[in-house]
């Protein structure tokens, strides 16, 4: 049976945080940054600043996003070790090659725990693209840092047009605490690559770091090209549990899991179709289903606007 399949799917979480995020150019915002030393005076007081020292451990940490290619399961001749150095701005790919790219994240405040950082959260945007130059940035948000978000790029190119796949289960966090010890630290949420993000923390995932190099950690995920004549069935690359709606050629609406396309070169690609759906109902139903639920929104709002003039319009649930 041939469907059409409506975009209502896995690609919604990027490509809302895509929109937010094309202000992003390079790092930002603009801010003041610091010396080891002056950070070490007293400059801060007791303001939480993240990742804005001008001689840390990584250099200049508002280049707070890299990347580099994977060679740990190559042969001993190709594995790089120690030479596979991190690049701060970008890095050409090649085919059947993955590539780890690293966030790190330090509250600057030398004052430990009297200067906690709340509400660490990160967020990568890989956008689904097809291109032959990618962005992909790197946000941290903290509710009482001083600015909230902070953001960093790296750029992917190649000589031919090409999309980024993120690689499902690959993000991981590594410190001093939770992320210390196993291989590469804590497994993250693939929720990372979503506006939903994922939150930070040193002895647990709760926002909290300390200020101070020893409550600092990395964030990484890994990700893999994927080239014009590689692509099968789709390019979506996120695969969290969201639905996908679609429609066949005698009017039925199926609504069921969405797909994921991660599947690298050579692998078969675990592409969720709609064979098998959660729930078959008629086109018809379904529009006026959704067609009265917003017309019910609409007259609440209004309603609510009526009597609550000096209120939000969308804060109906709360009118009295």
């Amino acid at each position: 049976m041939n469907r059409k399949t409506l975009s209502i799917a896995k690609v919604i979480p990027i490509v809302a945080l895509s929109v937010v995020t094309l202000f992003l150019c390079g790092y930002g915002p603009e801010r003041s940054s610091y010396t080891l030393a002056e950070i070490n005076s007293g400059v801060l007081g007791n303001k939480i600043v993240l990742n804005s020292i001008s001689d840390s451990v990584i250099g200049h940490e508002f280049n707070f996003v890299r990347v580099r290619e994977n060679t740990v399961s190559y042969s001993e001749e190709d594995n790089l070790g120690s030479n596979n150095l991190w690049s701060a701005d970008s890095i050409e790919v090649e085919r059947d090659k993955t590539y780890y790219i690293s966030l790190y994240v330090h509250n600057d405040s030398p004052l430990g725990k009297a200067a906690i950082a709340e509400d660490v959260k990160v967020v990568f945007n890989v956008p689904t693209d097809t291109s032959r130059s990618i962005k992909v940035n790197g946000l941290i948000e903290s509710s009482n840092a001083s600015p909230n978000e902070i953001w960093d790029q790296v750029t992917f190119t190649s000589e031919e047009d090409f999309n980024l796949v993120y690689i499902e289960g690959s993000a991981h966090y590594e410190n001093n605490g939770i992320g210390r010890g196993g291989t590469g630290g804590m497994s993250l949420s693939d929720s990372i690559v979503t506006s939903k993000g994922v939150l930070l923390g040193y002895e647990e995932l709760d926002g909290r770091i300390p200020g101070c190099y020893q409550y600092a950690g990395y964030v990484s995920i890994m990700v893999r090209p994927q080239f014009a004549d590689e692509k099968t069935n789709s390019s979506v690359n996120y695969y969290e549990n969201y639905i996908s709606i679609g429609e066949d050629n005698s009017g039925q609406i199926f609504i069921g899991d969405g797909f994921n396309s991660t599947a690298g070169p050579g692998e078969s690609d675990n592409l969720i179709t709609m064979d098998d759906p959660l729930i078959s109902i008629p086109a018809g139903i379904f529009i006026a289903v959704v067609a009265g639920l917003l017309l019910r929104i609409f007259i609440r709002c209004r309603v609510s606007n009526g009597k609550n003039k000096n209120k939000n319009l969308m804060d109906f649930k709360n009118a009295k």
